[in-house]
């Protein structure tokens, strides 16, 4: 297991509670099983909703994202079991229009030719969605997938697990939706 680095939070010191970061950060960790048990591969994924959103518009995204990738990859063991998939919903700065940020873990998939065309599939699922964002000014792009490989060093890993993590506070869990599949 990896251990728990702090993140800066001197950029906006805003809600942040270190201690409850650091245990959903362990918790991820056990959720993925990664890097322990396998080696499968990990998608780093922000993705930008339309307009004045709010949480449980943002949340409504994550909710149907998942069930449509876990169905697509996994057919009919999705009625039973979800991808590992965990996600943060921020705000922007002025707290008008809300993103969300995920870590999707690639394993045991039915339909899996390469990463490249997992990715594809990935991005045609959220761009399909109503809620997100086709064209913008200030987004050249609504969705941004990066491909985490086992190859690389757990730093990546580490920092990207913290960072989806650090929204945690009393007032919102990031592994709530989890507790429903």
């Amino acid at each position: 297991m990896i251990e728990f680095k702090r993140f800066n939070y001197s950029k906006n010191p805003r809600y942040y509670d270190e201690d409850r970061v650091k245990l959903n950060f362990y918790k991820g960790q056990k959720i993925l099983e990664y890097p322990d048990q396998d080696r499968s591969d990990l998608l780093y994924i922000t993705v930008n909703s339309v307009g004045h959103s709010d949480p449980t518009q943002v949340a409504s995204i994550i909710k149907s994202l998942h069930n449509q990738i876990s169905r697509h990859f996994w057919g009919r063991k999705s009625r039973y079991k979800k991808l590992p998939f965990l996600t943060s919903i921020e705000p922007d700065k002025n707290h008008w229009k809300y993103h969300f940020h995920g870590l999707l873990k690639l394993q045991d998939l039915k339909n899996y030719p390469s990463v490249d065309a997992a990715i594809e599939v990935i991005r045609d699922s959220i761009l399909s969605l109503r809620e997100v964002k086709k064209d913008s000014k200030q987004y050249s792009d609504p969705v941004h997938i990066c491909h985490l490989s086992t190859d690389e060093s757990l730093d990546d890993y580490q920092r990207v697990l913290t960072y989806i993590m650090k929204e945690s506070t009393h007032q919102y869990d990031p592994l709530f939706h989890l507790q429903e599949c």
